[in-house]
């Protein structure tokens, strides 16, 4: 019996007419999944110039009675031209077909059917033609229940999730959408059914949507296989156009059969509805984010009045907190400009956005001001409670080395939720302690500062520079005259916790040149280095030495390439 739901009859499913119940296939097995979309017959010998794609062609034979060699070669023009299938009623002009035309009409996977000598093509085209235009009428009605069916969900109130759900429950499928701008869109049945095979986060759709670029065809549908912990899933994709370069997929998942004909034919009639409802969508967030953003700089500068005020505007604006949250406020600064002034990579956009999406029970939240990018984190009490060093570790966890690549983080003391402002003050001050100071590393807490918070605060006078000049003028006189970097052999010795073994590793230089290195430092500088007093002079000497250093730096003009106008032009 005929799936009415498939969109057009298959070659299959002649053999099922009355009409054509003593037909016998000679050939083409393989292809009885032809679609027939129309029906012809031939009486002269260059129909192939009149044939179409989709139609089952029936013949009497009359055009080969005198050339039986021509047959296998219009076997092969009929298949060229996308004839689903040749009907020869055989026993008047033909008597058998030959064998050769049955092996070419094999090799092609084309249908040869002998027909009954008592067939009337005029009866057969009557019956094929009814099956098609019944196959098309019953999916125009199947569509037009979707199609009012998915209305419905949208006049009622429904969005892009409530569609989603409402596609579910007629496909039987799982669906996802999956959109280069915004995060994956999916239903909770499907999260509770895939997600425990499945992690269906910005990262995993990111990568879909480049495998999907890949093998997709504009506008049309495709299919692929998503393997995830030893399981395969079938994947049927269509690409929905979007403006500015936006790339989006409606992404059907499942282990059982495939994508129905009226399947895709309802997906390609949606489209235009989800183009709307992603627009409206995009409004939506645009508002959202907006809204979001002024409070989280209210909230940043102490703006909000109260804990009661702080609770309401977080909920209007879609912030998600848990009441029993602590919080800390992390600054970021640009690994290449200290001035913050360099575009952020999209990368780094989309790995901001991710940071949301990690487990370990922190939040993230990321506000761009001016200039600056500004971290949220929201802290579970027991996270809070083991301090500071242990957020740290658990952010370096978390946190993706792409961002690492491009910036610096500096993160602030845990607070109350009225108190973010203060711990966003720290973050400051870290940051500038640490331009200050020469100290790059990935990630800072003050604990991390160790006294440089103390010698940042001393005003540069006689004694101040006496101090540095007696340890540390005569190291710059040996580099000089020796071209050796004695300093650097210092600092690691230092960071070696004075360790001549460890030194020598860090720097891939020998011991016995790091001893001999050591022993001159004591010879320039007529100190004796194991004296635990004259090791911490020397010490804080070398850190006000790096201090003063980054201060010179700092206070150097920048180069920036000039317009090509003088100032001179402009006025």
């Amino acid at each position: 019996m005929a799936d009415m739901r498939q969109s057009v009859v298959t070659c299959q499913e002649l053999f099922a007419l009355p009409l054509l119940a003593d037909a016998v296939l000679l050939a083409g097995k393989e292809g009885l999944y032809r679609q027939v979309s129309r029906v012809n017959v031939m009486e002269v010998p260059d129909v192939t110039d009149w044939v179409q794609s989709g139609e089952f062609l029936m013949t009497t034979g009359y055009p080969l009675r005198d050339n039986p060699h021509t047959f296998v070669e219009l076997i092969r023009q009929l298949s060229a031209k996308g004839v689903v299938a040749l009907g020869i009623k055989t026993k008047r002009f033909v008597d058998i077909i030959p064998p050769e035309v049955i092996a070419v009409a094999d090799a092609l996977k084309f249908p040869l059917i002998e027909l009954p000598p008592q067939t009337v093509f005029s009866e057969i085209i009557h019956e094929v033609m009814e099956l098609v235009l019944a196959h098309e009428m019953f999916q125009l009605t199947i569509l037009q229940e979707r199609m009012q069916a998915i209305t419905s969900v949208l006049m009622d109130g429904g969005g892009i999730i409530e569609m989603l759900q409402e596609l579910e429950r007629l496909f039987n499928h799982h669906v996802l959408f999956l959109d280069t701008h915004a995060d994956v869109l999916i239903t909770d049945k499907t999260a509770s059914d895939l997600l425990k095979t499945i992690e269906a986060n910005r990262i995993w759709s990111q990568n879909l949507i480049s495998e999907m670029d890949r093998v997709a065809a504009a506008d049309s549908f495709g299919e692929l296989q998503i393997q995830q912990n030893d399981r395969a899933y079938a994947g049927y994709f269509c690409k929905i156009q979007m403006s500015y370069g936006r790339r989006c997929y409606l992404l059907l998942i499942s282990r059982g059969p495939q994508l129905l004909d009226i399947d895709k034919l309802t997906i390609d009639r949606i489209k235009p509805i989800v183009v709307l409802e992603l627009m409206n969508l995009e409004a939506r967030r645009s508002v959202e984010h907006k809204y979001l953003d002024q409070f989280l700089q209210d909230w940043l500068f102490a703006r909000l009045d109260g804990d009661a005020e702080w609770k309401m505007r977080a909920k209007l604006c879609g912030f998600e907190y848990e009441e029993s949250n602590l919080y800390a406020v992390a600054v970021l600064r640009n690994r290449q400009n200290e001035s913050n002034q360099m575009p952020i990579p999209s990368t780094v956009i989309e790995r901001f956005q991710a940071l949301r999406e990690h487990s370990d029970g922190l939040m993230f939240q990321t506000l761009f001001l001016d200039e600056q990018i500004v971290w949220f984190i929201g802290i579970p009490q027991e996270i809070a409670e083991k301090g500071n060093q242990n957020l740290r570790k658990r952010i370096e966890k978390q946190i993706h080395s792409e961002i690492f690549q491009h910036y610096f983080v500096q993160l602030g003391k845990i607070v109350r939720t009225n108190e973010v402002f203060a711990s966003y003050s720290e973050a400051l001050k870290i940051q500038q302690i640490s331009l200050q100071s020469g100290l790059n590393h990935n990630l800072l807490t003050y604990d991390d500062l160790g006294v440089y918070p103390l010698l940042t605060t001393l005003p540069d006078c006689d004694e101040l520079q006496h101090f540095r000049k007696k340890f540390i003028e005569p190291l710059l006189m040996f580099e000089k005259t020796h071209h050796l970097n004695i300093i650097e052999t210092l600092d690691t010795y230092f960071q070696c916790n004075q360790n001549m073994k460890s030194t020598a590793e860090k720097l891939f230089t020998h011991y016995n040149t790091i001893v001999y290195r050591m022993d001159r430092i004591k010879n320039l500088l007529g100190f004796d280095l194991d004296q635990a007093d004259v090791r911490l002079q020397l010490h804080l000497a070398l850190k006000l030495y790096h201090l003063d250093l980054s201060r010179k730096r700092a206070s150097m003009p920048v180069w920036r390439p000039t317009t090509g106008r003088s100032e001179s032009s402009n006025a």
